[in-house]
C-alpha cells in the first residue's frame, strides 16, 4: 500500500514538472513571438521610414533640377554662351536672399536679368563688341547692370561681407580705406574692377534686390521699379498716380517673359 502511495506521488511529481515545463516553453514561446512580432514591426517601419526619406529626397532633387532648368531654359534663349555657374550662382543668390518664395516672384526676377543684360556678364561671339564687359551707356556693369556709385555705397553701408563671401564674392576689405568714390587711389576703378567678377556682380544684385523689397514691404513690382528708377523715381512715380504694373521696366519684363514663352513653345 504504501509502495503504492509513493509511486502515485513520483507521477504526479513528475505531471507536475511536466506542466510547469508546458506552461513555461508557451510562455517563452508567446515573449519570442512577441519580440519577433515587434521586430518585424519595427523592420515594416523603418522600410517604410526609409522609402519616406526617399521619396522626400527625390521631390527635392527634382524640384531642384526643375528650378535649375526653368533658370537655365530663360536665359540660354538670349545667351547661348551660358554656363551652368552662371545658373548655379543665380539660384544660390535668389535663394539666400528669399527672392524665390513665390514662383511669380522667382520668375520675375529671372526675366530682370534677361532684360537688365541677355544674362551676360560678357558680350558673346555674336555680339560686335565680343567678349568685353556688357556696359550700358549710362555705366551700369555686367549681369546685373550696376552703377558703380551703387555699388560702393552698397558695399560700404549696407553688405555684410561675411555674407558676401559666402555667397562667393571677392573681398572687398578695400572699400573702407577711403572715404568717397572718388578718392585718390582710384577706389572707383576697383569697384569697377570687383563688378567684373560674375559672382560679385549677381550676389551684389541679390543683395539690392534684398533691399528694395525690405524696404517696400516685399512688394516685389515696387522694388523692381526702385532698382531701375532708384527709390526716388519709385516715388515720383507712384505720386504721380502712375500704375506699378504699367511702369516701362515692369512692362520690359514681361515683355521678355513673353518673347522667352515663345520661344520656348517653339
Amino acid at each position: 500500500m504504501k509502495k503504492k502511495i509513493v509511486k502515485i506521488l513520483i507521477v504526479a511529481l513528475i505531471l507536475d514538472f511536466a506542466i510547469f515545463g508546458c506552461i513555461e516553453s508557451f510562455k517563452k514561446n508567446s515573449i519570442i513571438n512577441k519580440q519577433n512580432e515587434n521586430i518585424s514591426s519595427l523592420t515594416i517601419e523603418r522600410d517604410l521610414l526609409r522609402d519616406s526619406l526617399n521619396s522626400i529626397n527625390e521631390h527635392e532633387i527634382n524640384k531642384k533640377l526643375e528650378k535649375f532648368n526653368f533658370v537655365k531654359d530663360r536665359f540660354k534663349s538670349f545667351n547661348h554662351s551660358l554656363e551652368d555657374s552662371t545658373v548655379n550662382q543665380f539660384i544660390k543668390v535668389s535663394e539666400h536672399f528669399n527672392l524665390d518664395s513665390t514662383e511669380e516672384m522667382f520668375s520675375l526676377f529671372v526675366h530682370e536679368i534677361i532684360l537688365e543684360s541677355g544674362a551676360q556678364q560678357f558680350y558673346q561671339p555674336s555680339h560686335p563688341k565680343e567678349g568685353q564687359l556688357v556696359t550700358s551707356y549710362a555705366g551700369a556693369i555686367g549681369i546685373g547692370q550696376i552703377m558703380t556709385n551703387t555699388a560702393f555705397s552698397f558695399l560700404k553701408r549696407v553688405v555684410d561681407s561675411t555674407e558676401m563671401h559666402n555667397l562667393g564674392c571677392e573681398d572687398f576689405s578695400w572699400i573702407n580705406e577711403d572715404s568717397g568714390l572718388y578718392s585718390p587711389n582710384s577706389t572707383r576703378e576697383k569697384v569697377e574692377q570687383w563688378l567684373t567678377n560674375e559672382n560679385n556682380n549677381l550676389a551684389l544684385w541679390g543683395a539690392i534686390m534684398r533691399y528694395s523689397l525690405d524696404k517696400n514691404d516685399n512688394n516685389v513690382i515696387y522694388a523692381l521699379i526702385s532698382y531701375n528708377a532708384g527709390g526716388g523715381g519709385l516715388h515720383a512715380f507712384i505720386n504721380s498716380g502712375g500704375d506699378p504694373n504699367s511702369h516701362s521696366y515692369i512692362k520690359g519684363i514681361y515683355s521678355k517673359e513673353d518673347i522667352v514663352n515663345n520661344l520656348l513653345d517653339t
